[in-house]
């Protein structure tokens, strides 16, 4: 709810914390296993939906 008040009244402000701030919120520090595959020059082979290691984390509902 912040971020969206925040954008009404100020929205650069807003873009440049989220440029500082969002990036570095979406890594950790845990290394990825080596038979991980990635979808940087094709498809991966399965779907994987919204399933993965920050699944414990997720929330089942948004103010949005």
């Amino acid at each position: 709810m912040q971020i969206v008040t925040g954008r009404k009244f100020f929205p650069s402000l807003v873009d440049r914390v989220l440029v500082r701030d969002g990036y570095a919120g979406q890594m950790d520090e845990q290394p990825l296993p080596e038979w991980r595959r990635d979808n940087l020059c094709e498809p991966v082979p399965s779907d994987y939906g919204m399933r993965g290691r920050f699944e414990p984390e997720a929330r089942s509902r948004s103010l949005h």
